[in-house]
Formats: structure tokens, sequence, C-alpha cells
């Protein structure tokens, strides 16, 4: 599944974020990102929290991942930091288990074209180097060619 090794989460935080919440987010984050599918290159955790008071959801966490050169991202808003970060933690589980599925399978893989079909995506057919001709069409052609000899000197 993941990868053994644990990858630092890199944190930033914008206005007056509790305390606690950075490390709340942190952990939420290590242990999802233990049974990620691929190994994760990269964690960051960024919570902001809104100074206007007519913000309904002033508080906003956002976690962006690099697994394994695919990035996800996930962000949510909350009433509270707590709150904003377990919603964001939520959405990124989820994003984690669709990155997990193999998705051509789950979408019965790529059609099949069948004999003389042809597809957007199908390669191009390989070419006979000659016409097949029925054989009541067929007629024998000869051609015969003459090298030239060496010059007369003389």
């Amino acid at each position: 599944m993941g990868d053994s090794q644990t990858v630092q989460v890199q944190t930033e935080t914008r206005g007056a974020v509790p305390e606690g919440t950075v490390d709340l987010a942190v952990h939420r984050v290590n242990s999802l990102l233990r049974v990620a599918p691929e190994p994760v290159l990269f964690a960051r955790v960024k919570l902001i929290m809104s100074a206007d008071p007519a913000v309904q959801r002033p508080a906003i966490a956002q976690v962006n991942v690099d697994l394994n050169g695919r990035l996800i991202r996930a962000e949510a808003a909350g009433g509270t930091m707590r709150e904003a970060v377990e919603h964001a933690c939520d959405r990124l589980r989820i994003r984690l288990e669709r990155a997990a599925r193999n998705w051509e399978a789950v979408r019965g893989g790529r059609p099949v074209p069948g004999p003389g079909e042809w597809r957007h995506q199908s390669l191009p057919a390989p070419r006979l180097p000659y016409f097949p001709r029925p054989p009541g069409e067929r007629t024998l052609v000869r051609h015969k060619s003459y090298a030239a000899g060496p010059p007369d000197t003389g």
C-alpha cells in the first residue's frame, strides 16, 4: 500500500489560528498518508482564519499532497478551525480512496473494436505491401530489366 517512511507535513498558517489545531491537522493528515496507495512525495497543510466577523465560516483548511507525481488537494471551510480540519481530512480520505482504484477496471476498460470496425483511439491497421485481388482477377505480369554493360572503348 503506502510508503513505509513518513513524510514531514509542511504547515502554513494565516490569521489567528487556535493553538493545537496545527498539531491536530498534521496528525490527521499523517494518519491518512500512511494508507496512501502510492508513495507520498510531499504534503502541506494550510490553515487560514479570517478576521472578518461577517464571514459565516471563517476557518479554512487546505491539504495538498503529491502522490507519486499526482497532485491531490482537499479544502474545507468551517465555523471553527477544528471543524474545517475534520472536513478537509474527510475529503482527503475520499480522494486517496479514489486514487487507489483501478479506473480502467471500474469503467470496463477500453472497448475492443470488432473486425472492420474503426474507433478514434484505435491503432491503424497493418497494411499489406500489395493489393489483395481475388484469384479470378489476378494476372501474371513480367518485367525484364537490362543492366547497361561496360562502355565499349575501342
